[in-house]
């Protein structure tokens, strides 16, 4: 595997997300990125591994990008609309509408 590539470390970064190692998923998605600032794939990625730390908000920004990179990304379309949809705060908690 060459690590100058960006497809390689956007494995590397999925190695790391599969095994729980978020943070490290993250920081090898971003090097991909920092390669290839389109590389939609990533971006989808990265936003999986941002969930599951919680940070709803880094991953629908995430999300956004792949899909206004690529709009025919149906996978990152359709994890943006389960974000969008599951009624809570890009932030994490309940969003029931105005106190």
């Amino acid at each position: 595997m060459e690590p100058g590539v960006p497809g390689t470390l956007g494995e590397r970064g999925d190695v790391h997300r599969f095994a729980g190692r978020y943070e490290e998923a993250i920081a090898a998605y971003g090097r991909a990125l920092a390669l290839d600032p389109g590389y939609a794939w990533a971006l989808g990625s990265r936003a999986m591994a941002n969930e599951a730390l919680g940070r709803r908000a880094a991953a629908l920004a995430d999300l956004e990008r792949a899909v206004a990179l690529n709009p025919g990304y149906a996978w990152a379309v359709a994890q943006r609309e389960r974000l969008l949809s599951s009624g809570d705060s890009p932030e994490g908690g309940r969003n029931d509408g105005p106190v």
